[in-house]
């Protein structure tokens, strides 16, 4: 039973080579599929693959994000004081998402070819910092809008979700997941 829970976070968080192509190879279709049903194939020469496959991601840690929030939101939401509130929520679901998308951004996005320890941690740190910085951005722009504005939070987050979403990638594909020149 142990060493089984180990071969699957093994295989999750330190994947062979072979490993992350046989993956590759059976989301590949899925991916085509799904680029064909939503038509975005026709604006391939202006998307591109890599960026289509992280809508997809940045969709799904969206939705872990905005839902903490809401969620987060809703079972906490007569404190003492309102804007301490919304940044501790933001701040909880942001660490959620952003657990929750390193390992699909790491080998489906930007398929980094860094399998070790070592350089996976390496990359785990800058993805956590580049993320850090958005939510920094993030948390300001929270604060401007709600607490000093009076803005619905609720309409505020998605919005500045589309901001993140841009940010963070340019972060991943400049810094992060950046082929090294030594490679």
């Amino acid at each position: 039973m142990v060493k089984g829970i180990v071969n699957v976070l093994r295989f999750i968080f330190f994947p062979s080579p072979e490993q992350v192509e046989a993956t590759h190879a059976k989301l590949a279709p899925i991916i085509d599929k799904l680029l064909e049903k939503t038509r975005l194939t026709k604006l391939s020469p202006i998307i591109n693959p890599k960026f289509t496959i992280y809508f997809f991601i940045g969709c799904f840690t969206t939705f872990i994000n905005i839902g903490g929030f809401y969620l987060l939101w809703f079972l906490f939401r007569k404190p003492p004081d309102k804007s301490v509130l919304i940044q501790i929520i933001n701040s909880i679901a942001w660490l959620l998402s952003v657990v929750a998308c390193f390992l699909p951004n790491k080998f489906f996005v930007f398929r980094s070819p860094y399998l070790g320890v070592k350089l996976t941690f390496k990359e785990f740190v800058s993805f956590m910092l580049s993320r850090l910085a958005t939510l920094i951005i993030e948390a300001i722009g929270l604060f401007i809008f709600c607490t000093t504005l009076g803005w619905n939070s609720l309409i505020v987050k998605p919005l500045l979700a589309v901001i993140v979403i841009i940010l963070n990638y340019v972060f991943a594909k400049l810094w992060v997941f950046a082929k090294k020149s030594n490679d």
